[in-house]
């Protein structure tokens, strides 16, 4: 006799019965946190941190006045923050700043004319060139921004997860619910 490639009905209940005790204030948290954090990780890091092509991002020239290393947790650089004399602060995200980077730009002066490639919807720079030297290439940025997109799509990816739980725990309960209040009416 051949055995069936489904889980036997009491493998199943065991799992909804599993579902349905978890409290609705929890089940609701985790459907509305999921959705929210999941669209924030996926939807929102592909359209600030979207790969594009060089001749779509915005260039940029402006005087160098100084910049700021904001440094995350475990010692890496969360951000670099540059001001201009004649021009808004701007931004380079950490996970396109590397160790050359840092280097590089403590080799900068007050006054030195900055070229920069910026990212259309972040506003992040994408290349940074003081004259012939590059402190940021393109594609550098390019391909430590894909990477850090594919992370976050899976944490995204993760919080959708977590809110399919909170939902069909919800379901499980709503129907257990419905099948008690109508066999007390019987």
């Amino acid at each position: 006799m051949k055995r069936s490639k489904f889980k036997s009905p009491k493998r199943v209940s065991k799992a909804c019965k599993g579902l349905a005790d978890i409290p609705i204030v929890a089940c609701v948290f985790f459907t509305v946190a999921g959705i929210l954090l999941g669209n924030v990780m996926v939807i929102g890091t592909w359209h600030w941190g979207k790969l594009i092509k060089r001749e779509e991002a915005t260039s940029v020239s402006a005087t160098f006045e100084s910049y700021y290393m904001s440094y995350g947790r475990y010692g890496s650089v969360s951000c670099v923050y540059i001001d201009f004399s004649d021009y808004d602060r701007l931004a380079i995200d950490g996970a396109c700043c590397d160790a050359e980077t840092e280097y590089l730009m403590n080799g900068l002066e007050r006054g030195d004319r900055l070229e920069m490639l910026i990212h259309p919807n972040s506003g992040d720079i994408w290349e940074l060139k003081s004259g012939n030297v590059v402190l940021l290439s393109f594609e550098n940025s390019v391909s430590r921004m894909q990477f850090e997109n594919v992370g976050f799509t899976a944490i995204g990816a993760f919080m959708y997860f977590v809110a399919l739980i909170g939902i069909v725990s919800l379901i499980i309960q709503y129907r257990d619910h419905r099948k008690i209040k109508n066999q007390s009416k019987n």
